[in-house]
């Protein structure tokens, strides 16, 4: 009898769906390739977000810069997929590591790596 409820319960661990990370949410600093800051990118959480360009060490908003603008997004994963605005432009597809206000996205597009972008909660 032991090793029927033994054998059920890894079946029912083996069948359970694994735990989904939590979507960024909040305010996170992104750089380009070689370290120079991007932009400041702000995720709702409900599927919008901001991106406030910059070009200084400061992180002072820069309206004249093109990165400038807000659009949607989705997440599908630890995918974040932009619908419209400046990250759909830059045909950027962002991957998270970590989850809600302490999650780190990388995003990507077809000729390789474009945004690190670091939470700056505790920071």
């Amino acid at each position: 009898m032991r090793r029927v409820a033994a054998a059920l319960a890894l079946a029912a661990l083996s069948t359970a769906p694994a735990l989904a990370q939590e979507p960024p949410i909040g305010i996170f600093r992104c750089h380009d390739t070689s370290m120079a800051p991007f932009g400041t990118l702000l995720l709702d959480g409900q599927g919008m977000y901001q991106m406030i360009g910059t070009s200084t060490p400061d992180w002072a908003a820069d309206p004249a810069l093109q990165q400038n603008g807000a659009g949607s997004y989705s997440v599908d994963g630890t995918q974040l997929l932009p619908g419209d605005g400046p990250l759909k432009v830059l045909d950027a597809t962002g991957n998270f590591l970590g989850g809600g206000q302490e999650a780190t996205i990388a995003f990507s597009g077809k000729k390789g790596a474009l945004l690190t972008c670091l939470s700056t909660v505790g920071g």
